[in-house]
């Protein structure tokens, strides 16, 4: 039994795989994709992360790092656009207004009540489910 060192034939991964090391004993080091909930952005012998965002906060929708392909990148929180809300710290998706409800400012927590009181001389256009008016 020859106890002489070999030089592994893995050194690093692609990016969107991860570096599994081998034993002292046998050549086994291995690149494996990395799973749901992960990433690995860099050429090298690292191991796959877990995504760093955990929760987003109100006003924000959680993106998902991307899984496929060749470029694998960590998630992120992203604000809500016009027409939409996120009131909860962890919400996944940001809301559409509903109907009577508006927002015409984005990263926000809540929809706008609209106000249909018009003044003289004055007529209601519409307002809600997405409209930015």
């Amino acid at each position: 039994m020859s106890s002489a060192c070999t030089v592994a034939s893995v050194t690093a991964c692609p990016v969107g795989r991860g570096f599994v090391p081998g034993t002292k004993k046998f050549d086994d080091a291995s690149c494996n994709d990395c799973g749901a909930g992960q990433y690995s952005s860099t050429n090298d012998a690292t191991a796959c992360k877990p995504y760093s965002i955990a929760a987003c906060p109100a006003g924000q929708g959680f993106v998902p790092g991307s899984e496929t392909g060749s470029s694998k990148k960590d998630a992120s929180c992203a604000d809500c656009a016009k027409g939409r809300s996120a009131s909860r710290t962890g919400q996944v998706v940001c809301d559409d207004c509903v109907a009577s409800k508006y927002q015409d400012e984005t990263a926000r927590h809540a929809c706008k009540q609209c106000n249909y009181h018009c003044g003289d001389g004055k007529e209601h256009r519409g307002c809600g489910a997405r409209k930015n008016d």
